[in-house]
């Protein structure tokens, strides 16, 4: 989920594309684009399927610079993150530093609380393409692989739209404390150790900033 702007009144909901991860090799990357996924989603292929650090840094960081590049005219941005692993290890923290991508890590126990797509968003996307599935399955059961890769692709478009069409992302933001919710802006401080989140520090090593990050 993204927002452009730090007041309720002004704040721009920016809808990016879902990121669609798939086991493959990513050396027969292009011939499976040929497959004409739906557009609306980015589709990539990597040897495991799953969100590591290489993808991170090699994909999905590029990925989000090019989509600030789009909607935010080139400005910065803060990105808030779990405290996945891949998400603290030095590779990725100092690609989006040189990004001018701010990376930002909720403390462990405290995603449901202050992660927006955890508090208000997933839960209604899993019960809108639980439906559309269910009601594709028959179609599904007589495709091949390609084709069936092909409608998952679509199932995830579809459920993105619906979903946000539900799902007042605007408000999240305000409950989870992004954006104020008044006119001006209002600025509450704590000290680091009363915060449930904190800003990476990008002179530490991948063992000492997970162990930090653990710590608060």
């Amino acid at each position: 989920l993204a927002i452009l702007g730090s007041e309720l009144a002004t704040a721009k909901v920016v809808r990016l594309p879902p990121f669609l991860l798939l086991k493959g090799q990513p050396a027969v990357d292009s011939k499976l684009r040929a497959q004409k996924y739906d557009k609306r989603v980015r589709v990539c292929y990597t040897p495991k399927g799953v969100v590591n650090s290489n993808f991170m840094h090699h994909i999905f960081v590029p990925f989000l610079r090019k989509q600030v590049d789009i909607h935010a005219q080139k400005g910065r941005a803060m990105i808030v993150m779990d405290s996945c692993g891949s998400h603290l290890c030095n590779s990725v923290v100092n690609t989006m530093k040189s990004l001018d991508l701010i990376p930002v890590t909720i403390r462990g126990g405290f995603t449901s609380y202050l992660q927006a797509i955890d508090t208000h968003w997933t839960s209604a996307y899993r019960t809108v393409h639980q439906q559309l599935y269910d009601n594709t399955t028959p179609v599904m059961i007589k495709r091949t692989a390609a084709q069936k890769r092909s409608l998952l692709a679509h199932l995830v478009a579809e459920a993105d739209i619906r979903t946000h069409k539900i799902v007042d992302v605007r408000q999240a933001f305000v409950d989870c404390g992004y954006i104020s919710p008044h006119l001006a802006k209002i600025r509450i401080h704590l000290s680091d150790s009363e915060l449930p989140y904190k800003f990476v520090d990008p002179d530490l090593n991948a063992d000492e900033r997970a162990a930090d990050v653990k710590r608060q």
